[in-house]
């Protein structure tokens, strides 16, 4: 499973209605603001470039105690876990 690429941003739209998801290709998602917060779209937004940090970051620190966590958020993150 592959994410699109970086950067993505949020933005308001529909008179602040919605908030959007866009990735460099193509508008990724569209919530209702009553649905979704601005620190979650953000967030959402940050997911390919926390994803590269944590992958950067166990490539790094191999087989250290303290990466299990990163790792398994990792797994996720690519579909390689639930």
């Amino acid at each position: 499973m592959t994410h699109s690429k970086a950067p993505w941003t949020y933005e308001p739209e529909g008179y602040g209605q919605y908030l959007t998801i866009r990735t460099p290709e193509r508008k990724a998602a569209v919530a209702r603001v009553s649905s979704i917060r601005p620190a979650d779209a953000a967030l959402i937004a940050a997911a390919p470039d926390l994803l590269e940090a944590l992958q950067d970051i166990v490539a790094h620190f191999p087989m250290e105690r303290w990466t299990t966590n990163a790792e398994i958020a990792i797994a996720k993150a690519t579909g390689e876990q639930e």
